[in-house]
């Protein structure tokens, strides 16, 4: 049974670049994402490094994705604000 891919666009948000580009040619180039935690919410985490994203993709969302998902990303938001009420701390 054959199945046809169409691929029609490519994105990546990735510790290594902010689009497709920039993280495929740190991945040929060899370099890591991961670097160190400098956040001062960081000081009580039990690591020191992460794999961050290289570019907070918040300001591209609002541009590209289509409304039911930002609906859906502020539902999550709010339901994550609320935990701490719930006594749910993360």
């Amino acid at each position: 049974m054959a199945t046809d891919v169409v691929v029609t666009g490519l994105g990546a948000t990735t510790p290594l670049g902010g689009d497709v580009t920039s993280t495929w040619d740190a991945m040929l180039a060899g370099r890591s994402g991961v670097t160190p935690l400098t956040q001062e919410w960081a000081a009580q985490l039990p690591v020191r490094i992460a794999a961050q994203l290289a570019v907070v993709p918040a300001a591209l969302l609002q541009q590209r994705v289509p409304f039911r998902y930002r609906r859906l990303a502020s539902l999550i938001e709010h339901g994550a604000d609320t935990l701490p009420a719930l006594g749910i701390h993360a």
